[in-house]
């Protein structure tokens, strides 16, 4: 198996796929090829008509099965400008897939047996998801119901162009809810997420909740907790802590917590809001994101990728980040990317894109995070 990458940072979405033809054959690639999968990662303003893009990159790539992603900044190495126009394909050769498509308005049960068709037998899972305000519930239905197959999963939110709907990547797609699913057979996933948030004060337990509003922590009112947890020199800042405050649960198969946004607080009810199901008997803890924690978490990631991978070498990195660990957190542009090729060299390609929320597999279940940094070690099976 190898990785054949190539990008282009053409303004005309046929250009662009003009000189990525252009240096994937220079690389090898033999079109038409029998064998072989793709990846196809695209800037907001480069997919404004996905139906047309996708269409040419199914010509590009001979027919052969792929998926794409749609967001604010495209990774090829270090070779594409954060936040500017730009198109990347990475082209699997040596494997054998196929591509799923399912419709996310309409009942979650019918979205993934669309999907699971045919029986579940791939190594490997990439999921592309365009998902709009009335289907964020079904979409995670939906990726729950991948966990009742070994195959790990790695993938993004896509985000929408100005004015449109926001559309995955795909043969045969149409704008709207959708959910794309590559099954790739012939490789290995290692999958790694990097969620940016230190803790606050202790690990608490949830003693009462309802929907989304954390009600009681070790029997006291949830807000009493969130109070004593935070550093007096944040306490009278909560509104200008939108975004960076969060609660860490704690998942049922492992010692990881999962981070979700704190987004209200009921000073009368004592209940904390958060974007998440808290369930009574979970563990959480209260935490903050900024560059500090962003910096510490993915340190942790690669130390831990790299021993998990021992000597062994990636064909590729897939990688997924959020759009809001760009330039403006870190102080440099592509942090997470140069990290990751300082730490393992240059001659591992990294491709992926910045979206509007990473996938990935965590421990036993699969999640959608925000503000965090997925890679996805690509391997020969």
């Amino acid at each position: 198996m190898r990785a054949l990458v190539a990008s282009s940072a053409q303004a005309a979405p046929a250009d662009a796929v003009l000189e990525i033809d252009r240096r994937l054959r220079a690389l090898g690639a033999r079109p038409g090829a029998d064998q072989g999968a793709a990846l196809v990662f695209s800037t907001l303003e480069m997919a404004r008509d996905p139906v047309a893009l996708s269409a040419a990159c199914d010509d590009l790539l001979g027919g052969r099965p792929f998926i794409g992603f749609v967001g604010a900044t495209v990774f090829h190495d270090v070779r594409l400008r954060e936040h500017a126009e730009g198109l990347a394909v990475v082209l699997l050769d040596g494997v054998a897939a196929r591509v799923r498509t399912s419709r996310l308005d309409q009942p979650a049960v019918d979205a993934s047996a669309a999907l699971l068709a045919d029986g579940a037998g791939a190594r490997a899972r990439f999921v592309a998801v365009a998902a709009d305000a009335s289907t964020p519930g079904q979409a995670v239905e939906v990726l729950h119901a991948l966990d009742d197959h070994s195959a790990p999963v790695a993938g993004a939110l896509c985000l929408a162009p100005p004015g449109q709907r926001a559309s995955v990547l795909a043969p045969q797609v149409s704008p709207g809810p959708c959910l794309a699913m590559l099954d790739v057979d012939g490789m290995r996933l290692v999958p790694g997420v990097a969620q940016a948030a230190r803790a606050l004060g202790p690990v608490r337990c949830v003693t009462a909740a309802n929907a989304n509003l954390v009600m009681e922590l070790d029997g006291r009112p949830a807000v009493e907790a969130l109070l004593s947890d935070l550093p007096p020199a944040l306490r009278n800042r909560m509104p200008q802590l939108a975004g960076a405050l969060c609660a860490g649960f704690g998942v049922e198969d492992g010692d990881a917590y999962l981070m979700r946004n704190v987004v209200g607080l009921d000073p009368q009810t004592g209940a904390v809001a958060v974007a998440g199901v808290p369930k009574v008997g979970t563990e959480v803890v209260f935490s903050l994101r900024d560059q500090r924690a962003a910096r510490s978490d993915l340190e942790d990631l690669l130390v831990s990728l790299r021993e998990g991978l021992g000597k062994t070498r990636p064909t590729a990195f897939i990688v997924f980040d959020c759009m809001a660990r760009d330039r403006e957190l870190f102080g440099t542009t592509n942090h997470d990317v140069r990290r990751l090729i300082e730490t393992f060299g240059v001659d591992v390609p990294v491709v992926g894109v910045a979206g509007g929320g990473e996938i990935c597999t965590y421990g036993a279940r699969t999640h959608i995070f925000g503000s965090s940094f997925v890679v996805a070690a690509v391997l020969p099976e």
